[in-house]
């Protein structure tokens, strides 16, 4: 899943999270690009695991902390799944605000 219809500043999002549900457990991956930046690399992603085993679990992608998290970022990625035959739904996708907005 891919979102290139916006941009903003990295420092205003100090999380991503997805609630999904899948058929087994499985690594979910997040990448993205900045104006600097661009294009998806391995070097900015990361991931975490779903464990739910069929039921809805929420998961959370520490992005502010990332070395690459700063001016604008341009370009969103989600795998949700890391396997052939994984079956998958997505409750929703959303940002979790910075406590303070920093300028950078």
């Amino acid at each position: 899943m891919v979102n290139t219809a916006y941009e903003f500043r990295a420092n205003r999002v100090a999380k991503l999270q997805v609630r999904m549900r899948a058929t087994q457990a499985t690594t979910l991956e997040r990448f993205f690009a900045t104006a600097t930046l661009p294009g998806f690399s391995g070097a900015r992603s990361t991931s975490t695991t779903y464990t739910g085993n069929g039921a809805y679990q929420t998961l959370t992608f520490e992005v502010a902390g990332h070395v690459d998290w700063a001016g604008t970022i341009t370009d969103l990625r989600l795998d949700p799944v890391s396997g052939v035959g994984i079956q998958f739904d997505i409750d929703w996708i959303r940002v979790v605000p910075a406590p303070t907005v920093t300028r950078d």
